[in-house]
């Protein structure tokens, strides 16, 4: 495939994901119900700010199957598809070499600034009129954990595939860790305010995040098949945030409260349970011995 065909090819995929958010992420709903809003990520263990009920039509993007499967398997399946030389109506190698034969002394380093854009936005949202989904602290937290997840899954991968940059820089390439920090960044985004107003507020994070993969490419730094699956694991990895946390929540406050239990139950102060304050009984029993 030659690269005006393969430019034509994207540009497709760039206007269907247009006609996807103006017609199928926007309100379906011919009423203006109330919805049932998010409920606080935290329920009992910290005070979270929560959107007020409000008319709402029902947003298809939001259903669990279209945000936590489609998208995310088909961004990692189209990478895959077009990994190395293997064909899928394009591959990421001819399509590099196209992008460096017509734009061979291209470069910026905004990317790297870029990135952390939609993550910068979801909290400096919280001074506006505009209400998130949770509290500064659990935002926070989601943010942490997603990282970390984000740290495990991109840098194994990197030192599992070893894939050569397109620069020929190093060898760790797959997946693009800028484009996971930016579309797990936007998800982030769209999660926390998706139910304020104005809406289209909640989508912006993804334009920014698919700019930063596009500046990858023509930074030269990755592969197409990078970009893509760096996107699709940086939605991935937001969402699991969001159902991991809530359950370690819980355990933890299982946690507590039985130890809590426990203590109500003993005559020992709870200081006594400490390592230091054992130590200090057994010195003072060898003592009277």
């Amino acid at each position: 495939m030659s690269l005006r065909s393969e430019q034509k090819y994207l540009i497709c995929v760039l206007f269907c994901c247009y006609r996807l958010l103006a017609h199928v992420c926007p309100l379906m709903a011919q009423d203006s119900s109330i919805i049932t809003v998010r409920q606080p990520l935290f329920q009992q263990s910290f005070a979270s700010t929560t959107i007020s009920q409000q008319p709402r039509r029902y947003v298809s993007f939001d259903r669990p199957w279209i945000k936590d499967v489609a998208v995310p398997s088909i961004l990692i399946g189209d990478g895959l598809a077009t990994y190395g030389h293997h064909e899928f109506l394009f591959s990421s190698a001819a399509l590099q070499e196209g992008i460096i034969k017509n734009y061979p002394h291209f470069h910026t380093s905004i990317d790297n600034y870029l990135q952390y854009l939609p993550t910068a936005g979801t909290f400096a949202l919280r001074f506006t009129h505009m209400q998130s989904a949770h509290s500064f602290r659990e935002q926070l937290i989601l943010f942490v954990t997603t990282t970390i997840l984000q740290g495990i899954v991109v840098t194994g991968l990197k030192y599992t595939v070893r894939e050569p940059r397109p620069d020929g820089s190093n060898d760790l390439s797959f997946p693009s860790g800028h484009t996971t920090t930016a579309f797990g960044g936007a998800m982030l985004l769209y999660e926390e305010y998706h139910l304020s107003t104005p809406h289209w507020v909640a989508y912006s994070g993804f334009p920014i995040a698919a700019a930063t993969g596009a500046l990858r490419l023509y930074n030269n730094k990755h592969w197409y098949s990078d970009v893509a699956v760096g996107a699709g694991l940086g939605i991935l990895c937001t969402e699991a945030a969001y159902q991991l946390v809530p359950v370690f929540d819980r355990r933890l406050k299982l946690q507590l409260k039985t130890q809590q239990a426990i203590h109500a139950h003993s005559t020992t102060p709870l200081w006594d349970d400490s390592p230091y304050a054992f130590l200090s009984r057994s010195a003072r029993a060898e003592q009277q011995h």
